[in-house]
């Protein structure tokens, strides 16, 4: 029988210095840093008051840092040796902070708000591999091309275009399918396959719908070249936060992150880390924007082993990277609890609508993110639990 999740407002201790919270918890915060989404607990309802703000770590008003089109798009890496992740520049992983640094966290409000994105960094892309698609740029515009059960018209941009799935009037978004990303599909598929026996709860179903959807398909040209089609979507969160005028209540986010937090903790579980985790990581699967899942698995890890998270690949998007990856002294680093630090900048993004870590420059940018200091502005509209959720998400050593 398909157990159900247990109670979201379950008590627990804070650890140390906010020991003495006396209210049920948002989440069940051990010693350190979550190893793994299924420890969260989402429930951050508005119970703060000024006793309880006391307890928190000093706050103070830091300037505003609005999201930028670029800054959750992985840094490219030179060919050059002086910008290669594996030769980085001191300056980028020192302990030494910058002047930028400094003077933040002398004085928040100080802090350099980081209008763009240097075009070079210090952290490799996910690989996508190039490919040549024929058979999606050689039509003329407005051309309506067949293939499989599916007509391709008009365009997405790049090497994507719509589809229409003629039996049922669907609509999807078709993109050409190289060996490697095939493969890993495939690898992706497996692991899902087996979410009724690792997953414990009753939603396995609903959950892997929310990975890669049934109505993903694949098909064949004449020329054996593989073409994926994917459920049309309805936006990103990312874009869902940026167009908005006014920030999210907790009230919205709560149903939002609560989401993303099962659908991670699901992906946790089955031994799938998703790394590339950020805003532009969700869309929409309605038209109302209230469901989301993910937006594409070829950035996901399928770890080898369920219980074995540690990869030593460098990775990620600079705003949501977490410290231990950009320690290059170290030779691994668990995969899920790097994930649960992007979680904690998501949720601050969602509730104060900035990126909690921010400079001028990407080395300063890092060394930031390294020392694990950050400021929830003292006047945000933000609960105490919703405030120990993300400094218990965003602690710098995940063993601290």
């Amino acid at each position: 029988m398909p157990q159900t999740y247990p109670s979201a407002t379950s008590s627990s201790a804070l650890p140390s210095a906010r020991s003495n919270f006396p209210r049920p918890l948002v989440m069940r915060l051990g010693r350190k840093r979550p190893a793994a989404a299924a420890s969260l607990r989402i429930d951050f309802d508005d119970l703060s008051s000024a006793a309880d703000a006391d307890s928190l770590p000093q706050e103070s008003v830091a300037s505003p840092l609005h999201l930028h089109p670029n800054i959750d798009v992985p840094y490219s890496s030179s060919s050059s040796a002086e910008s290669s992740p594996l030769v980085a520049t001191a300056a980028a992983f020192s302990n030494e902070d910058t002047p930028d640094v400094k003077r933040a966290r002398e004085d928040p409000s100080l802090a350099p708000t980081l209008n763009d994105v240097p075009s070079r960094g210090f952290l490799t892309p996910i690989a996508s591999p190039k490919v040549e698609t024929p058979f999606l740029s050689q039509s003329a515009p407005g051309a309506v091309r067949r293939l499989g059960p599916y007509e391709l018209v008009g365009a997405v941009g790049g090497t994507l275009c719509h589809a229409v799935d003629v039996r049922n009037k669907s609509i999807k978004v078709c993109q050409a399918l190289p060996q490697a990303q095939f493969d890993h599909l495939l690898r992706v598929t497996a692991r899902l396959n087996a979410a009724e026996s690792l997953w414990k709860y009753g939603d396995a179903q609903e959950l892997r719908e929310a990975v890669l959807p049934r109505a993903v398909d694949v098909a064949t040209d004449k020329e054996g070249r593989r073409y994926l089609f994917t459920p049309a979507t309805y936006g990103s969160l990312h874009g869902f936060v940026q167009g908005r005028k006014q920030r999210l209540t907790e009230n919205d986010t709560r149903d939002l992150y609560r989401q993303i937090v099962r659908l991670i903790a699901f992906c946790h579980r089955l031994g799938i880390v998703v790394r590339d985790l950020k805003l532009r990581k969700f869309v929409f699967a309605d038209r109302a924007q209230t469901k989301l899942r993910l937006n594409g698995v070829f950035d996901l890890v399928v770890c080898p082993d369920v219980h074995d998270d540690r990869m030593k690949d460098r990775h990620g998007c600079p705003a949501y990277v977490s410290p231990e990856i950009l320690d290059m002294a170290g030779p691994s680093y668990s995969g899920k609890a790097a994930d649960i630090w992007s979680l904690g900048v998501l949720l601050f993004v969602l509730l104060i609508g900035r990126y909690p870590f921010y400079d001028s420059t990407p080395q300063g940018l890092f060394g930031r993110i390294r020392a694990g200091h950050f400021a929830i502005p003292a006047d945000a509209a933000v609960s105490y639990p919703a405030r120990a959720l993300i400094h218990g998400l965003l602690r710098r050593d995940p063993l601290e």
